[in-house]
C-alpha cells in the first residue's frame, strides 16, 4: 500500500461522521428532486383521433326541427351523459349506490330540454333507429324507460326518421304526458312541410 493511500485512509477514519448533517443532505437532495419534477410538461397521452362530428345526419336532422318546435320555451342539449341528469338514490347501500352509478355512467341521452333561465331538467329525448332494436340496446332502452320513470323524469322516445313536422314535434314535447312514451307519428304528416335539414 502507498504511503499517500495509508494517509488518505487513516485520515478518512478518523473523520468523525456528523450524522445530522448526512440526514439533512440526504433530505434536501429528495425534497430537491420532487421539486424539480413538478414543473415538467405532463407526458403526452397518445391514440386518440377526433370525431367527424358531433351528432349523426340523422341527429342533426332531428335536433334543427326540435330546436324549431320548443323555439325559446327551452334550450336543446345534445349527448348529456346521464350520470348528469340522474344520480342514484342515496337511500340504497353503498355497494348498490355505486353499482347504479356505474351503469349509468358511460350512457348519454340524445337531447335533454331544459329551462333556459334554470337549467332546470324538463324531459330527455331518445333518437331510435333501427340499432335499438338489438338486444344489447334495446336492454339499454329498458333500463332508461326505468331509470327515467323512477326518478319521475319525462323520457319521449322519437323513431328516426329522414324528415320531421315541426308541428308534429312540438305538440309532442309541450303536450303534459306520461313520463316515459314512444312516438312513430314525429315524422312528416301528408300535407306537412318539411323543416329544412
Amino acid at each position: 500500500m502507498s504511503l499517500s493511500r495509508a494517509i488518505q485512509g487513516d485520515t478518512m477514519n478518523n473523520l468523525p461522521i456528523d450524522w445530522p448533517v448526512v440526514v439533512a443532505i440526504v433530505i434536501g437532495a429528495v425534497i430537491l428532486r420532487l421539486l424539480k419534477g413538478r414543473g415538467k410538461a405532463p407526458t403526452k397521452v397518445c391514440g386518440y383521433r377526433l370525431r367527424d362530428a358531433l351528432l349523426t345526419q340523422a341527429e342533426i336532422a332531428f335536433f334543427r326541427v326540435l330546436q324549431q318546435a320548443v323555439g325559446d320555451q327551452y334550450a336543446v342539449f345534445t349527448k348529456i351523459r346521464v350520470a348528469d341528469v340522474l344520480k342514484p338514490d342515496r337511500r340504497q347501500e353503498k355497494k348498490e349506490w355505486r353499482a347504479s352509478l356505474n351503469r349509468i355512467t358511460s350512457m348519454h341521452f340524445d337531447f335533454v330540454l331544459c329551462d333556459p333561465a334554470s337549467s332546470a331538467i324538463h324531459a330527455v329525448i331518445e333518437l331510435n333507429d333501427s340499432s335499438h332494436k338489438d338486444g344489447e340496446r334495446s336492454a339499454r332502452d329498458a333500463f332508461l324507460r326505468e331509470a327515467c320513470e323512477s326518478a319521475g323524469l319525462r323520457l319521449i322516445e322519437v323513431e328516426a326518421r329522414s324528415s320531421y313536422s315541426v308541428a308534429k314535434v312540438r305538440e309532442i314535447i309541450m303536450v303534459p304526458a306520461r313520463t316515459a312514451e314512444r312516438h312513430a307519428d314525429a315524422p312528416l304528416a301528408p300535407g306537412d312541410d318539411p323543416a329544412p335539414v
